[in-house]
């Protein structure tokens, strides 16, 4: 999670490394930007800690197929394997934002039982809501609100993996959000099955 700030000096720079997780902005091969590299994330390639992510009807495996060299920090985020329907997420209330300044999530996101996610900030300006849901199968932003969704990266030689982000402008007087990354089996925000298949695994996943 960044911070955008324009008293930054511009620069050209090459492509970052991989990691999963929540980390900094990544531009283009040799895009000219500014931005500020703070990473406001506690724990951002680490979903199994539980002192800093909050699982909501939510389950973390670390499945160790994430892009290379960074294969150890993937998780299947899944449901938490009970007879009902309902939201899943993780979850993280990230504070001291700056009224009105622009900010940027990222995450490496792959395909698992589920073919959606959602980058969710949620309560950004004292009340609304802001998200983009992308489909991982097509590797493209599907829809978003209050923001601006981006595939930032399809890393091609990574099978299935790809890097999303959402960029959105804090309200005048909310200096917090609640970052929260979702799994879907559609475009919308639709209840998935909790439940876990025969061989124990949640029916609906994404690896993070």
């Amino acid at each position: 999670l960044d911070k955008y700030d324009p008293s930054l000096p511009s620069y050209t720079a090459p492509l970052n490394p991989l990691a999963t997780g929540i980390d900094e902005v990544l531009k283009d091969i040799e895009s000219t930007f500014t931005l500020s590299t703070n990473n406001l994330v506690q724990s951002s390639s680490d979903f199994g800690d539980t002192s800093n992510w909050i699982y909501f009807n939510a389950s973390a495996i670390n499945t160790g197929d994430g892009p290379e060299p960074y294969n150890s920090n993937a998780y299947s985020i899944g449901g938490d394997g009970s007879n009902a329907n309902g939201f899943c997420y993780v979850q993280q209330t990230i504070s001291g934002l700056t009224a009105g300044a622009t900010y940027t999530a990222s995450c490496y996101f792959k395909s698992g039982a589920s073919g959606y996610a959602s980058i969710f900030i949620d309560d950004y300006d004292g009340s609304s809501n802001a998200y983009t849901i992308i489909d991982l199968q097509a590797g493209v932003i599907d829809n978003s609100l209050n923001g601006t969704g981006t595939i930032v990266d399809s890393l091609d030689n990574e099978e299935g993996w790809l890097r999303a982000s959402f960029t959105w402008t804090q309200g005048s007087s909310d200096t917090e959000v609640i970052l929260k990354l979702a799994v879907l089996n559609s475009n919308n925000f639709i209840e998935i099955d909790l439940s876990n298949n025969s061989e124990g695994d949640p029916v609906n996943s994404v690896i993070m």
